[in-house]
């Protein structure tokens, strides 16, 4: 419901309605859980021990709406991808265990699985589940790796390249008006952004509230290219 709400207020539609569902999201139980000796875990029925059996589903992802939500993302809390990851390593032998792993920012070795490796994996490059974009959040850091056009969350597209030093392309094309929020892919450094063609550089305000955000006012149909300083 609260995916509906935001979903209508980029639509523009249901205007009379989206406060209503978030009403009642917000009045919504907890996701049931299985305490273990390591901490909580998500459960699919609450008391009940999260497990695959060999006859189950293939893939977990139906029953477990923290999943379908993209509520535990990589912007969480810790405690919340930690309990994450708990359900997950329980559940390993279900389908999208592993792509999951990859999408919370562990490794592949540790992710591990035949059917989903990092490399056949595109949020390795960008995640940006959260709502803001993480660049590279799991290529090698001696890779040379590049993208081009990739779809982030809330309306852009996102070009950008890396080598053994670091990041040094990034290009991002707003679809419309909006807030662009982006992880800043030279952490510490000042860094420039500027509306491609133009010499005037825009406003960027840094969040530090979870890590170093980059935010600026992005305009529809005008590409931005970001920069160390």
């Amino acid at each position: 419901m609260t995916r509906a709400a935001e979903a209508a207020e980029i639509l523009g539609v249901d205007a009379s309605l989206r406060g209503h569902w978030r009403e009642v999201a917000a009045q919504l139980a907890p996701y049931p859980a299985w305490e273990t000796a390591e901490g909580p875990e998500f459960a699919g029925i609450g008391g009940e021990e999260p497990k695959h059996l060999p006859d189950d589903h293939f893939g977990e992802a139906a029953f477990y709406p923290t999943l379908l939500a993209d509520e535990v993302n990589l912007d969480s809390p810790q405690s919340q991808k930690d309990m994450m990851l708990r359900t997950i390593r329980a559940l390993r032998p279900a389908g999208t265990s592993s792509a999951t792993l990859l999408l919370l920012g562990v490794p592949d070795d540790q992710a591990g699985s035949r059917r989903q490796r990092a490399g056949e994996n595109a949020e390795t490059l960008l995640n940006s589940r959260s709502g803001r974009i993480h660049l590279f959040p799991l290529a090698s850091q001696t890779a040379e790796v590049a993208f081009r056009n990739f779809q982030a969350r809330g309306g852009f597209l996102v070009s950008a390249c890396k080598n053994s030093k670091g990041v040094y392309h990034v290009e991002i094309l707003a679809r419309r008006d909006i807030s662009c929020r982006l992880m800043n892919p030279w952490p510490g450094q000042p860094v420039v952004v500027r509306a491609v063609g133009q010499t005037e550089s825009v406003p960027v305000q840094i969040d530090r509230s979870n890590g170093e955000c980059l935010v600026f006012a992005a305009v529809a149909n005008q590409k931005y290219r970001v920069e160390p300083e």
